[in-house]
């Protein structure tokens, strides 16, 4: 029921121009636990997870949007991209808010 109503809204708000579509790729948990092992299984460009500071991103949907060319997101799949990103955007409000929109979980603290 509820992924019928978010594929309403997008489907009316998308052609509105008041709902960003790189949001969509964004899961609704993004809590959700996910180890460094899940991570490093998606390190292609047509399935690129990364970790920045903690968290998982899916950033499959942003490689070909990436204002710096599509070669920096493709670098960092399957990776901890923290290092790399803090290096490139540190203090910089407008990637940390693009890379919010793809948030699909957090790292999985070892036991």
């Amino acid at each position: 029921m509820t992924s019928k109503i978010i594929a309403t809204c997008v489907a009316v708000l998308i052609p509105m121009g008041l709902v960003m579509p790189t949001a969509i790729h964004a899961a609704p948990n993004t809590t959700k636990p996910i180890t460094l092992k899940a991570v490093k299984k998606h390190n292609s460009p047509n399935d690129c997870w990364a970790v920045v500071n903690r968290k998982v991103y899916n950033l499959t949907g942003w490689i070909s949007q990436h204002p710096g060319g599509s070669s920096r997101i493709i670098a960092m799949c399957g990776k901890n991209a923290s290092k790399a990103f803090n290096a490139q955007h540190a203090g910089q409000g407008s990637p940390n808010s693009n890379l919010a929109n793809y948030q699909i979980g957090v790292v999985k603290k070892k036991r």
